[in-house]
């Protein structure tokens, strides 16, 4: 018999990867743990923030597969790295955005 195909969404639970799940909540892939399988590494869970409540959580791959195969969980892109242009040492770069 036939495995089943994975769904394509599947690999893109990778660092940085956003998430939307059936309850709205925004989700962000924050970090891998791999375990040994054979002779390869593969990944067996991943920390998750949940950037509404600003939470992190623990959840197996396997389960979070079947949650985007199943529909579940909807890919969202990719987090954004903005890099600042480099400046002399010793000057302050004032981040716009933020509160004090």
């Amino acid at each position: 018999m036939d495995e089943p195909k994975e769904h394509p969404h599947v690999p893109l639970l990778r660092e940085r990867s956003l998430w939307t799940d059936v309850k709205g909540r925004q989700l962000l892939v924050l970090r891998h743990y791999f375990a040994w399988n054979g002779a390869a590494h593969v990944i067996s869970s991943l920390d998750l923030v949940l950037l509404n409540e600003l939470a992190i959580i623990t959840r197996p791959q396997a389960e979070l597969a079947a949650l985007v195969a199943d529909g579940k969980m909807k890919y969202d892109g990719e987090l954004a790295v903005k890099v600042p242009p480099a400046v002399p040492s010793g000057v302050v770069v004032e981040v716009t955005g933020a509160e004090n």
